[in-house]
């Protein structure tokens, strides 16, 4: 972990809360940040992994895609840390978990996929690992089967289960251009044995060849052991955090839960008044499951 990392984490998880026990904005200090000089993606060819779908993606759900905006701009400081973190060591596959629902990891997975994807020609896999409640596929309208479950489940292949957008949808939001997509996919029994298996680590070890970042979106890490399972085959993760809901003890429980992954940061959620525009933090954000 990085030293700019290190105060960010520390900067979120370890000072005390301003207001009521709770997350509060005020809290996390500026961080300036430029566009990081990325090394060159590797080169690809041929159309994106999966079959193409029609999305129906939803602007008030995905801001990113709409660049000029101050939620987008947020989102490509976030593209940057995570491109300065990645000179320095691998990181590749990013999972985003929270300590409890409704904190707007689903709404940042999301959101950091779609900017990454729009990085240069940067080719995104953006995985739905909530199995328990999905709802990435409400983002960009897609189809919710088949999806990680069925994969898990031995059902359905990789390529069966990863979608990108057709030609229909890139006339509409030619910002989807370099994203693919796994929903959730069937609702089954026994989701944790499902995310113990090594089927999702093939699945990873896959994908890395057919694209330059993979976002996991997961569980909350406080309910249930399926964002650490996952975490196993990630290079990162990311915990998000919402300003004056996430409770300080909640944020430190999560990060004990992750402690044997690399934790490599926090996200300051739904932060309403930024003291400035390199404030490191997220207008109101979309539901999360």
């Amino acid at each position: 972990m990085t030293r700019t990392h290190q105060e960010l984490l520390r900067a979120a998880l370890d000072e005390p809360p301003a207001v009521n026990g709770r997350w509060n904005g005020a809290a996390t200090p500026s961080f300036p940040v430029a566009d990081a000089v990325a090394a060159p993606v590797p080169g690809h060819t041929g159309d994106m992994p999966g079959s193409p779908s029609r999305w129906n993606a939803s602007l008030v759900d995905l801001p990113s895609l709409r660049p000029r905006t101050a939620v987008a701009e947020q989102f490509r400081r976030l593209r940057s840390r995570l491109l300065e973190h990645r000179a320095q060591q691998p990181l590749q596959t990013v999972l985003m978990s929270s300590a409890q629902p409704q904190e707007g990891k689903s709404f940042v997975a999301a959101n950091l996929a779609v900017g990454l994807n729009q990085h240069r020609g940067t080719r995104v896999l953006l995985i739905d690992g909530d199995m328990r409640r999905y709802s990435l596929q409400r983002y960009l309208g897609s189809n919710s089967k088949p999806g990680l479950a069925d994969y898990l489940a031995g059902t359905h292949g990789p390529e069966e289960v990863m979608q990108r957008a057709d030609a229909e949808t890139l006339e509409e939001f030619p910002g989807l251009a370099h994203l693919s997509f796994i929903p959730g996919g069937g609702m089954l029994e026994h989701v944790s044995d499902l995310s113990e298996d090594s089927h999702f680590g093939n699945l990873i070890r896959y994908a890395k060849p057919l694209f330059d970042w993979i976002v996991v979106d997961s569980s909350p890490v406080t309910l249930v052991s399926d964002a650490v399972n996952l975490a196993r085959h990630c290079d990162g993760v990311l915990l998000v955090v919402r300003s004056g809901v996430t409770k300080y003890q909640d944020a430190q429980r999560a990060q004990a839960e992750l402690q044997a992954s690399n934790l490599i940061g926090a996200v300051l959620n739904a932060v309403e008044d930024r003291p400035a525009p390199s404030y490191y933090g997220y207008g109101p954000a979309g539901a999360d499951a």
